[in-house]
């Protein structure tokens, strides 16, 4: 399988009419600022801080792992010599991009300097393949070739203008995909007086850097013979100890094993179409949705990590063209309804009803209920159930989660629930019925007696949780408003303790308060419902810490949960542990109301 290793440098790998290809399996470029930054400081430290006036750069070297790569077949076509490269990506595209800026930098000195010139000229050997590919294939002249978005930007460092290329096409896909390729150019550049700043070099420095890059930074060659199979296989062993693969780049490449036959721009297309569709998303975690994607039908959720990569694996063991479109297919036609469950909003042909229970769901941040929520939408969008069906399962879905969440009963076991949960009550008529026996079987059934007394004495109000905690303000808010004549919730986007949570002796509210400044319950019923009022920021910071009769002068009247403190003052009440606990009772009937088991 190895054939002829040897220990070499790059200029010996660059000098030649060569390019070594990033096969699809690999992953983009994905080296960051902490490589970076660790190269330059491997260089510096172990080779140009050494050199003095007896020495010479080329005496010193730095061991720079290995490369495997494997023979392309037809690889002297049209005079160049091609492999793929298994292991060392990261480290061979880094050193081609930073020679090319180097090259860069010393072109635009030519005119000043006669030595930036000629020396750019000497360096552009080891980066174009210097032949006349004809007008659409200016990418045959890269020494390093990639895709997934690297490609484009790999041109336009190493050549300063846009290439006249028929794959183009395919990496226009890439066109709000920030590569990494682009932000490593940047990082070189600087925007501080730092080290790795090569504008500050000068043009000595310049050519001792890339002397030292093409000559001084040792590496291992290792090729593969021509016909060693599953590469990927190979490539995913040695890179276990590199940058770890996400579940999204592993899964992507196994599954695009099945058009090994196929051209390598059909493969891009095919990728383009169908994974780049998803990965370019804003707001989207790949990973996550094949989680949920996959968790559909099982006894429980698949795991995050690479624990969606084994369980594919597992239970597709078999890839070939045929069943790995399917599988495409698949991911990008469920992609629809987990787009609509994480980013809730108005689509065409989705009633309004829907989208807001699912923004309700969505800011539990709850989001075990998400492989059961794509199935049940398959199934409306697919005219299987109707719109009343749907919004009573939704609906009931919902009060389980606000319930268990404010009872404070969320446990693991409740992504175990929800894959399969379906799958029981797909086809039924007591769909109800069915989902309160699961709940129960999972002791997630949670009555209105536990209900309302978490909601009188537990803590609703977190910093990581304060959304939830406005959603269920404004729920109980909205309830007691006549007509639906609502005020304007987004202006109301703080949280107000009326107690306040600090600064209680400096304004006068331990005076105020007497036994109770010193009964530890306080700290908990400070953060329960019956402490809380929503207000706009400045309404907010006016009324600050200040003392309970001059903060109700700052409560305007628009909520019912305002005019409600405001009745409370003016009926005598001190704002006291028993006056919040009071609150919250009465808030806590209006919240069984909304999130009533039907």
């Amino acid at each position: 399988m190895i054939d002829n290793v040897i220990t070499t440098n790059f200029r010996e790998l660059f000098k030649n009419r060569i390019q070594f290809i990033i096969p699809f399996f690999q992953r983009g470029y994905a080296w960051d600022k902490s490589q970076w930054k660790q190269l330059f400081e491997d260089i510096e430290n172990e080779i140009i801080s050494e050199i003095d006036k007896y020495s010479k750069y080329y005496e010193f070297e730095h061991f720079f792992s290995s490369i495997v790569v494997m023979p392309k077949n037809n690889s002297t076509l049209n005079g160049i010599q091609k492999f793929d490269i298994i292991d060392g990506q990261q480290r061979i595209t880094t050193i081609y991009l930073l020679l090319a800026v180097i090259k860069n930098i010393l072109q635009e000195r030519g005119n000043e300097s006669i030595e930036a010139k000629n020396y750019a000229v000497e360096l552009n050997q080891y980066l174009e393949n210097n032949l006349n590919f004809g007008e659409e294939g200016d990418y045959k002249k890269l020494k390093v070739f990639s895709s997934k978005g690297d490609r484009l930007s790999t041109y336009k460092i190493v050549f300063n203008t846009d290439p006249q290329d028929n794959l183009v096409r395919l990496d226009n896909q890439f066109i709000n995909h920030i590569s990494k390729v682009t932000l490593f150019e940047k990082w070189l550049y600087g925007t501080s007086n730092t080290k790795h700043k090569l504008i500050k070099k000068t043009t000595e420095e310049l050519v001792l850097l890339s002397n030292i890059l093409l000559d001084c930074l040792k590496i291992v060659w290792i090729p593969l013979a021509p016909d060693s199979n599953n590469a990927q296989a190979i490539f995913e062993s040695l890179n276990a100890r590199g940058t770890p693969l996400s579940a999204s780049e592993l899964l992507c490449n196994y599954i695009f094993r099945g058009f090994e036959n196929l051209s390598n721009e059909t493969i891009e297309e095919l990728h383009n179409d169908y994974w780049l569709y998803i990965a370019n998303k804003e707001n989207i975690k790949f990973d996550n949705y094949l989680m949920h994607l996959f968790s559909i039908g099982e006894s429980k959720n698949i795991g995050k990590g690479h624990k969606i990569y084994t369980f594919f694996k597992k239970h597709y063991p078999i890839i070939n063209e045929k069943n790995s479109l399917n599988h495409l297919q698949r991911i990008k036609d469920y992609f629809i309804y987990y787009d609509l469950i994480i980013n809730p909003r108005n689509m065409q042909g989705v009633d309004s009803k829907i989208i807001n229970i699912l923004k309700d769901i969505n800011t539990t941040s709850m989001d075990s209920a998400t492989p059961f929520l794509m199935e049940i939408l398959k199934d409306y969008i697919d005219s299987n159930i109707n719109l009343n069906e749907l919004l009573l399962v939704l609906n009931e879905v919902l009060t389980m989660i606000i319930r268990v969440k404010i009872v404070g009963q969320y446990t693991a076991q409740i992504s175990n629930l929800f894959p399969n949960l379906y799958s029981y009550i797909k086809n039924k008529e007591n769909k109800i019925e069915i989902l309160h026996q699961r709940f129960r079987e999972f002791d997630y059934f949670i009555s209105d007696e536990d209900f309302e007394n978490a909601f009188v004495n537990n803590k609703l109000y977190a910093n990581n949780n304060q959304n939830f905690t406005r959603m269920i303000l404004i729920k109980i808010d909205k309830l007691q408003h006549s007509f639906g004549q609502y005020p304007d919730y987004s202006t109301l986007n703080t949280i107000e303790h009326i107690c306040p949570q600090n600064g209680r002796d400096e304004t006068g509210w331990t005076k105020y308060l007497e036994y109770d400044a010193q009964n530890e319950e306080l700290l908990k019923v400070i953060h329960t419902m019956g402490n809380l009022l929503l207000l706009s920021r400045p309404a907010n910071s006016h009324a600050s810490n200040n003392p309970f009769k001059e903060k109700v002068l700052t409560y305007h009247k628009l909520t019912y949960l305002n005019k409600d403190i405001i009745q409370r003052y003016e009926n005598g009440i001190t704002w006291n542990i028993e006056a919040i606990k009071n609150r919250s009772k009465d808030l806590a009937k209006i919240a069984l109301s909304v999130w009533k088991w039907t």
